[in-house]
């Protein structure tokens, strides 16, 4: 190579790690792990109703490692518009040895343009967001459960986002979903398309939120109207799905907030906002739950609950579930707490006998903070669950392994169990 294309050569790479250190990248992220036995021996175990639909009580009833990394960077800003990229790499594995291989997912791959009002010197838009790719939108959950209850981005998209509308923040994205196979714990988390993608459906999200309606209260109101686009001859259906969500500051003026929602889903619409593509099921569904959490720093109880009822008609065939829980958290200083959970879950198909669960956990922990959202959190942790014979009898109670998917057989004929070890829970 001869002395001139070494310089230019070298200006080029000097010029590249200058572009990256002007660059400077976010870095944020959740994990938890652990370990334990049960009262059978063996790995730890966990306790799930059969057919529930609306998550599980998670603390003391986690088999997996999973971990969630979010990489993001502000690429610049022009005419008071500014770019950012942000990334969601995640993985969860067995808990079972030091070395175990876990294909990584791309949860999040997108861009977004903030403040895009500013540039087109459009006041309509002043504060408002445009943003295309893969992404987490909004989101909300309810923690204890492991659940979230509104999450149409099940493929990506784009949209604007946080539209001054006067008497809210008015938001629109579209997301596309396809038929796949492969999915789950079961068959591996690399899908694949069947029939060269030729059955897919197009999520049109509509919301309005920061509604304020009461003092400390905000009403979120949200439609996601399915369309199916199939190739000629493919099956499929429309849907529609409405979730209106009433957020309020110190209930009852107690510290912290609480969330009353009320979902309902037709057809080719999930609860969750997103479309079945290539469903041609007749489908009416709701759900009706309040999630309430009770937080601060000069008190030395947090606690956290929820109920809700969930009602589904599938061709025809109703089923009903119901869930309740709390989870109480005394802190005898800053770092260390004792957590209990209580939880307990019903589930009744039409002509069916109902099956049952309640699940209770006890924890002590060191966390980094007085606060029931205090993490990381260190604990110890003993998990007792009983179940009827109708759960019994109709799966899996008691499973292990990444997103419990192995049943773990010692229980077959069990209707109690009891698991204990240690975990860790982070996020930052």
């Amino acid at each position: 190579m001869s002395a001139k294309r070494k310089a230019v050569c070298a200006a080029a790479l000097i010029g590249v790690a200058g572009s990256a250190a002007a660059v400077p990248l976010d870095f944020t992220g959740y994990f938890r792990s652990g370990g334990g036995t049960s009262s059978k021996g063996g790995k730890e175990v966990c306790f799930r109703l059969p057919g529930a639909e609306i998550g599980f009580f998670r603390l003391g009833n986690e088999c997996d490692t999973y971990a969630s990394l979010n990489f993001g960077a502000n690429l610049g800003e022009v005419d008071g518009t500014g770019f950012k990229a942000a990334f969601t790499m995640a993985y969860g594995t067995q808990q079972l040895a030091n070395w175990e291989q876990s294909a990584p997912a791309w949860r999040q791959a997108y861009v977004e343009a903030s403040d895009i009002g500013a540039s087109l010197g459009t006041p309509v838009l002043k504060g408002a967001s445009l943003w295309a790719g893969k992404r987490f939108y909004k989101n909300p959950d309810i923690h204890m459960l492991d659940y979230t209850y509104w999450e149409p981005a099940q493929g990506p998209g784009g949209g604007v986002d946080g539209i001054d509308a006067g008497f809210g923040k008015f938001s629109y994205a579209m997301f596309r979903v396809g038929d796949f196979e492969g999915y789950g714990a079961a068959g591996g988390y690399n899908p694949g398309i069947v029939n060269g993608g030729d059955q897919t459906a197009t999520v049109h999200d509509f919301r309005i939120s920061e509604m304020p309606v009461n003092p400390g209260g905000a009403l979120t109101v949200g439609i996601d109207l399915i369309r199916k686009n199939n190739h000629s001859g493919a099956a499929g259906r429309h849907g529609y799905g409405l979730t209106v969500s009433h957020t309020q500051s110190n209930l009852f003026g107690l510290p912290g907030s609480n969330n009353a929602v009320l979902q309902v889903a037709r057809n080719a619409a999930a609860l969750k906002g997103f479309g079945f593509a290539g469903s041609t099921a007749r489908r009416n569904e709701w759900l009706l739950f309040d999630h309430w959490t009770i937080d601060s720093k000069d008190l030395p109880v947090s606690a956290a609950l929820v109920a809700g009822i969930h009602h589904k008609e599938v061709e025809g065939v109703t089923t009903k579930s119901f869930f309740a829980g709390a989870r109480p958290q005394y802190h005898f200083n800053n770092v260390l707490s004792i957590a209990g959970e209580l939880g307990y879950q019903q589930l009744k198909e039409e002509g069916e006998p109902a099956l049952r669960l309640t699940k209770f956990t006890i924890a002590p922990q060191f966390s980094m903070g007085r606060s029931l959202w205090a993490r990381p959190a260190l604990r110890l942790y003993y998990t007792y669950a009983k179940w009827n014979d109708a759960a019994r009898d109709a799966g899996s109670v008691v499973c292990t392994g990444r997103d419990c998917g192995t049943p773990v057989d010692a229980f077959s004929q069990s209707t109690s169990g009891g698991s204990y070890g240690v975990q860790v829970e982070a996020w930052f």
